[in-house]
């Protein structure tokens, strides 16, 4: 089964792209601020809409390591109102 087949707990989702690029970026010299805090643990998505987002969220970090020269780059993961943010 692929990720878009079934739906997928959006929190173990994210932390899984965080657990594999979280040493790409701290070798690049760049800490990473990881906030989940207002993602329900629970969140339910169908895979077809996780992965597009997972997919930004990858692209977004592996610019910020190629291209930003910063020292720090922030992920914030919430659900408000219905959406996603």
């Amino acid at each position: 089964m692929t990720l878009t087949e079934a739906d997928v707990n959006l929190a173990v989702t994210a932390g899984d792209l965080r657990f594999r690029m979280e040493p790409r970026l701290r070798a690049a010299g760049l800490k990473l601020r990881w906030d989940m805090a207002a993602l329900p643990d629970d969140l339910q998505i169908p895979g077809s809409t996780a992965l597009p987002v997972l997919r930004v969220l990858q692209e977004s970090l592996t610019n910020a390591v190629k291209h930003s020269g910063a020292q720090q780059v922030q992920v914030r993961l919430a659900a408000e109102g219905g959406a996603l943010v």
